[in-house]
């Protein structure tokens, strides 16, 4: 079967393939069954991961997507069979937020490297003059966080030469928010991307970890504090670029 059919709530199809895979790497580590058939459930989860000629989307419920996986093969070993039964719902109900979780600190680091990019836009527009709003006494000295200093050197990189910095042209009709923002994004974007690069770092530990029998379980503290994280550090990034936008509300 390629995707569930019935009623109940669903992952995405990024989200479905995601869980796979991580129930995958999971699998290949041994650790749950003997090997022989911890490869061959890999190699049917990677099949499946690699048919086209449906969409993947898989139930959001661990009971359900555990059910649903075990209708879909068929196995003939005894071990497996109670395992897919009795021990795959505890470890799909723990890679479900790893999988999302991790999905979306991925997104979050791409979005974050261009961050500073989109923000000397702001700069530009809103004639800041960057050798006094990012400057490397103000940072490098005063204020040495890494991320910060990093996103204020980029920022000075970036707007080297531009004909709008530091001009009064038109930073006078700016509103005093819109500047103000603009003028800390150091200070709001390099927290953010030393949090955000963080949380990837725990997110790639986690996914190399696994139970050490089909007896044991993971709880999923760790994910759940480093999602909460990531959640606070991008509405964070979002009320920066909202402040810095002219349709700020």
């Amino acid at each position: 079967k390629a995707a569930s059919d019935d009623n109940s709530e669903k992952l995405s199809e990024n989200n479905s393939l995601a869980v796979l895979s991580v129930l995958c790497l999971t699998l290949s580590q041994c650790r749950l069954l003997p090997t022989t058939q911890s490869y061959a459930l890999s190699a049917a989860l990677i099949s499946m991961t690699q048919q086209t000629e449906r969409k993947i989307v898989l139930p959001k419920d661990p009971v359900q997507l555990s059910t649903y996986l075990s209708d879909g093969f068929v196995y003939d070993d005894e071990k497996v069979q109670t395992f897919m039964k009795e021990t795959l719902p505890k470890i799909i109900k723990r890679i479900i937020p790893l999988s999302l979780g991790a999905l979306a600190a991925g997104y979050a680091r791409v979005l974050v490297c261009a961050s500073d990019y989109v923000a000397a836009l702001s700069a530009e527009r809103l004639c800041v003059d960057a050798s006094k709003a990012y400057s490397d006494k103000l940072f490098d000295v005063f204020r040495p966080h890494r991320g910060c200093i990093t996103s204020a050197a980029t920022l000075r990189a970036i707007l080297q030469g531009s004909r709008q910095n530091g001009s009064t042209a038109s930073a006078s009709s700016s509103s005093l928010e819109m500047v103000e923002a603009t003028k800390n994004t150091p200070q709001y974007h390099g927290p953010a991307r030393d949090i955000i690069l963080t949380v990837c770092k725990t997110m790639e530990l986690e996914l190399n970890c696994s139970e050490t029998s089909a007896e044991k379980e993971l709880d999923n503290t760790i994910v759940e504090t480093s999602c909460a994280s990531l959640l606070n550090v991008i509405n964070v990034l979002l009320k920066g670029s909202l402040s810095r936008s002219s349709s700020s509300p």
